[in-house]
């Protein structure tokens, strides 16, 4: 997986097409506080005209920066320029950005001089902190890379029940956004209420629990429902029903809909021709299960990511997983908390070459893996 970063910046390509560096620099410069000028013309007390990819304006004064978007390493020449053209338009400080590092002699030379030197992977980690909510926990590793490819190891498939068909490759050690959620679900018919807390992804927006030993999406087929489908389907799951007593409640148009997605879903099966039966799936978990990372989650926590690991942007937005949980669970969300779990995505390789990705949990001193839809 590729973090993203600023601007449609992809860590893991260095090579960044067209101005997405000095759109990410840009940004970079915004978080900062400072103003941030593009591509200018300035012409210095030397009477000459220099070209600026990027002009900070900060209370302290301007900082001119240099962005190389190069294959190979900036060198000592470039640094040399940069601060000559920032003393020339009487700039206070020179920054040069480069996407694949710097010659030794420019290292040597920007410290001779006070030009700071910026890598790619740095200016993106300090966007990609900047742009964390202000209130976002952060789950602690608990294992280390060994740990959790050991751990992979145990879900190879083998032969003869002895034999290990597939190798654990590490790939990566991810920080998956999370949202700790609090809601109240009403017990029974009768008017009584249960708090309950639940963990569910900021990527899929569906809810986690924990089966069989490992972590998995809840309801992810019910993730193209629309709102008025999800309540249809939290009522109707587990029972056996007619198309008549349905159709006579909600309409021809709604019941085809629900009829049509369902059956897509794999969660409706037909129990006769006419007058039509169905019997709708119940996939909705249990108080319990949902319940069941909400521990887990919440046992290292702390208010710093730990080294080593990239983070994962967050794709849905927490009122839009509150109106999902709603309508499927019947639940009322009333505290969200946005938290970041670290995960080790591990390659599992056969003798053919082909290979599938599993994942583990790295804040656990003992590893879970987990199939949810990254």
């Amino acid at each position: 997986m590729q973090y993203t970063g600023g601007a449609g910046v992809t860590r893991g390509d260095p090579r960044l097409k067209g101005r997405a560096l000095e759109d990410l620099v840009e940004k970079w410069g915004q978080l900062k506080g400072y103003v941030t000028y593009r591509n200018l013309r300035v012409r210095g007390r030397s009477g000459a005209l220099h070209e600026i990819d990027v002009l900070l304006d900060t209370n302290e004064g301007l900082i001119v920066v240099e962005v190389k978007n190069l294959s190979k390493k900036v060198d000592k020449e470039t640094v040399i320029k940069t601060a000559t053209v920032a003393q020339d338009i009487g700039a206070r400080g020179a920054i040069v950005v480069s996407a694949s590092g710097f010659t030794r002699d420019a290292e040597r030379v920007a410290k001779a001089l006070k030009v700071e030197l910026l890598s790619l992977d740095s200016i993106l980690e300090q966007v990609e902190i900047a742009s964390i909510p202000g209130d976002a926990i952060f789950l602690e590793k608990a294992i280390d890379e060994k740990e959790a490819i050991k751990a992979a190891s145990r879900l190879a498939s083998r032969k003869l029940f002895f034999f290990k068909r597939e190798k654990p490759v590490l790939e990566e050690c991810i920080y998956h956004p999370l949202y700790y959620i609090s809601a109240r679900f009403m017990i029974g018919s009768e008017p009584r209420y249960r708090d309950v807390n639940l963990v569910a992804s900021a990527v899929s927006g569906l809810p986690l629990v924990l089966r069989r030993g490992r972590i998995e999406s809840s309801l992810d087929q019910l993730s193209g429902f629309s709102p008025d489908m999800l309540r249809l389907y939290s009522e109707l799951a587990g029972k056996v029903v007619s198309k008549a007593e349905v159709v006579a409640r909600i309409g021809e148009s709604r019941w085809r809909r629900f009829y049509s997605m369902a059956k897509a879903s794999g969660l409706i099966e037909s129990r006769s021709r006419r007058p039509l039966i169905v019997e709708v799936k119940n996939v909705l978990p249990s108080m319990t299960e949902l319940e069941s990372l909400a521990d887990m989650v919440l046992s290292r926590s702390s208010r710093a990511p730990s080294r080593g690991c990239g983070l994962e942007e967050p794709r849905v937005s927490p009122g839009s997983v509150g109106s999902f949980i709603e309508a499927s669970l019947g639940g009322s969300v009333y505290k969200y908390v946005f938290l970041y779990a670290p995960f080790y995505r591990i390659r599992l390789v056969s003798r053919d070459s082909s290979y599938r990705i599993v994942w583990v949990t790295g804040w656990l001193d003992k590893p879970i893996p987990a199939v949810i839809p990254f």
